[in-house]
């Protein structure tokens, strides 16, 4: 069975479908990772040490939105911050939201 969306009688392939669903699957996950941002930014959502706990100070995990709004690059905190610390590739992958959302703005003519 392939996983391509494609007519089962023709096999004739339907790009635009997958792209859809790709996208309906990331909108999906998405709104569970917005679900569970409003959580630890209501204090319902118990604190997690992914990394074991870094001392006294140390919260738990943080979730952060990445995103624009009025043409510059927003960044949003669940909860209050005072300092933060990450594993080298999850730094990685911050920067290069932080740049993909630039980038976007910068194309846009912002």
């Amino acid at each position: 069975m392939s996983d391509k969306a494609c007519c089962p009688k023709c096999g004739t392939e339907f790009p635009e479908i997958e792209a859809r669903i790709a996208a309906l699957v990331e909108e999906n996950a998405q709104l569970k990772l917005n679900v569970e941002f409003d959580k630890q930014k209501a204090g319902v959502k118990p604190p997690e040490y992914p990394d074991g706990r870094m001392g006294a100070e140390d919260k738990g995990a943080l979730m952060i939105k990445v995103g624009t709004e009025q043409g510059k690059v927003c960044i949003e905190f669940a909860d209050s911050t005072q300092w933060l610390a990450m594993p080298p590739a999850m730094a990685v992958a911050f920067g290069q939201s932080l740049m993909a959302k630039a980038f976007s703005l910068q194309r846009k003519g912002g």
